[in-house]
């Protein structure tokens, strides 16, 4: 098809040459004059010097190797619309300019440096429309990227000076893309990083002959330190807990990494959705520590533990909210447990326990308990039938207990 259209242009160019000196007084061609140099004896088609200023703009060949299959079976091909729209102006050439931007105005990925793709196919395609009104061909359907990453559907559009990668088309394919101030980040269906490209200049850059070099952790199937692996380890701990752990040496072990949230974690979606809180007490009446304490206690597991453990008795101190955990083979082991803890804690802190407060449980309501209480000077408060939120504070630190146990 394109030798039948040169050879129409050819035959054309050559009746109009026969027309125009034939037409010329005395058939004489030095009487003919270039529109171009202005010199006499040929006309602009044949006018040696401005071949001469072609070469001296710089006017190149593309050297990638063309593929002449048939692109008709290509997605664009069906494609009605002969023009589309690219809002970036033109600037420098594409070929001084290797980054990549990405252009939400832009319709489809083009660039007009047959040197980025790592693919092309002869392609016609339309014409484009700059942000200068300008317009283009495109002449080219390919593939660009590195050993990492490909992105394929990439328009070759002569004259072009800029490469550009449309947002739209981006999510048509099923990625997500996410603006934040100083970069863009590009996830895949399943969330995972594809490459992140950074602000400059008021516009988002990514330069793919650079990727492997830097070693952008997106495309790297392995890190050396993985902040959400350490998530996991850590029974789902959120990011800013464990950037504190990190950050203060608090946790022997645990590497130097950037923990920052930059996906969701799915187990922390579904596994720590609660009920709406009630509204926080401003002010306490606790004025030291073990003035008030809240115990509470959960089981039987649905696995024991290696050592045969299927109850967690849990104490939490209301004014340091210092939690101290023991597990147990049976409930009945709850006594024996709070008795030692009291002597313990007391002649470790040089403090007296003054209030314990519990829920209703059989562990906790006994004539043991009230006996030592009494004993002891504990005043024993109890939280109402069916309402857990008199004793929050030992109720949070239980269900998160249980939301480490079940999210590992």
């Amino acid at each position: 098809m394109l030798s039948r259209k040169l050879n129409r242009a050819m035959y054309k160019r050559d009746k109009y040459k026969k027309k125009f000196r034939s037409g010329s007084k005395g058939g004489k061609s030095n009487e003919t004059i270039c529109f171009d140099c202005g010199k006499p004896g040929h006309i602009k088609a044949d006018c040696k010097s401005k071949k001469v200023f072609d070469k001296k703009k710089g006017k190149k060949s593309f050297k990638a190797t063309w593929d002449d299959s048939s692109s008709s079976s290509s997605e664009f091909e069906s494609e009605s619309e002969k023009a589309i729209l690219c809002l970036m102006a033109q600037g420098e050439d594409a070929r001084k300019s290797t980054p990549w931007y990405l252009d939400s105005g832009c319709s489809r990925h083009m660039t007009g440096d047959a040197h980025q793709f790592i693919e092309l196919k002869r392609h016609d395609g339309g014409k484009v429309t700059f942000g200068d009104n300008n317009k283009g061909r495109v002449i080219g359907l390919g593939t660009i990227g590195n050993n990492s990453l490909s992105i394929s559907n990439v328009y070759l559009v002569d004259g072009l000076k800029h490469n550009l990668l449309s947002i739209s088309q981006l999510c048509d394919k099923g990625f997500h893309v996410m603006f934040e101030s100083s970069k863009c980040i590009v996830r895949n269906e399943k969330h995972e990083t594809l490459f992140i490209a950074y602000r400059d200049k008021n516009v988002y850059a990514i330069n793919f002959d650079e990727m492997n070099m830097q070693n952008v952790s997106c495309l790297s199937a392995q890190s050396e330190c993985d902040a959400w692996l350490w998530h996991r380890r850590l029974g789902h701990s959120s990011m800013e807990n464990l950037s504190k752990l990190t950050k203060h040496d608090l946790l022997k072990g645990l590497p130097k990494c950037t923990f920052k949230k930059d996906k969701e974690c799915e187990p922390c979606i579904l596994g720590k959705q609660v009920k709406s809180s009630f509204k926080t007490k401003v002010t306490s009446d606790v004025t030291r520590a073990l003035e008030l304490i809240h115990m509470d206690l959960f089981g039987p597991t649905q696995t024991q533990s290696l050592g045969g453990k299927s109850y967690c008795f849990v104490i939490v101190d209301d004014f340091t909210r210092y939690t101290w955990v023991y597990f147990l083979s049976h409930k009945h082991e709850v006594f024996d447990v709070f008795v030692k803890f009291c002597a313990l804690v007391e002649n470790e802190k040089g403090y007296k326990i003054t209030i314990i407060r519990s829920d209703r449980g059989g562990e906790f309501v006994n004539r043991n308990l009230e006996d030592f209480c009494a004993k002891q000077g504990y005043t024993h408060q109890l939280s109402s039938p069916r309402t857990p939120q008199q004793n929050g504070v030992v109720e949070r630190k239980t269900g998160h207990s249980k939301r480490c146990v079940g999210l590992c």
